[in-house]
């Protein structure tokens, strides 16, 4: 993954190699991602891509805030606190609620990030693993 360059959502490149340029000369992946206010870092990526965006999100939170709205799992799997945002609607009136997920309910909302129902055990087990790889 050295070598790949990850497109983002602001319609840069970003390098995920930190040593080599990214948007502008003399800026790395960190140094990019340190400076983006808003903007989908996971857009239209997923697997490989999505771990590795992950790690790195995960290594810039041990000296930066990093606040990451997500639907991939991958990304959000290597959250130290990962919350869950729900809207509901009576039809007049729309609410939403943001609860932290404890480490008992994790496993169950990846399996669903994962297009799952979060509730058959493959899902879970994969969702585990996933888990388990980010917490490394």
């Amino acid at each position: 993954m050295d070598e790949q360059l990850l497109e983002t959502g602001l319609g840069g490149r970003l390098d995920l190699d930190d040593d080599r340029h990214a948007e502008a000369p003399g800026k790395t992946f960190m140094d990019v991602l340190r400076r983006m206010a808003e903007g989908r870092v996971d857009a239209g990526v997923g697997g490989a891509v999505g771990l590795e965006i992950g790690r790195r999100l995960q290594r810039l939170a041990t000296s930066s805030q990093v606040i990451v709205v997500t639907h991939l799992a991958q990304v959000a799997a290597f959250a130290d606190a990962h919350f869950v945002v729900t809207k509901a609607s009576d039809g007049q009136v729309t609410t939403s609620d943001v609860h932290r997920l404890d480490d008992r309910d994790r496993p169950a909302e990846l399996a669903r990030m994962m297009g799952g129902s979060g509730e058959s055990a493959a899902g879970v087990d994969h969702a585990m693993e996933l888990w388990g790889l980010a917490r490394r």
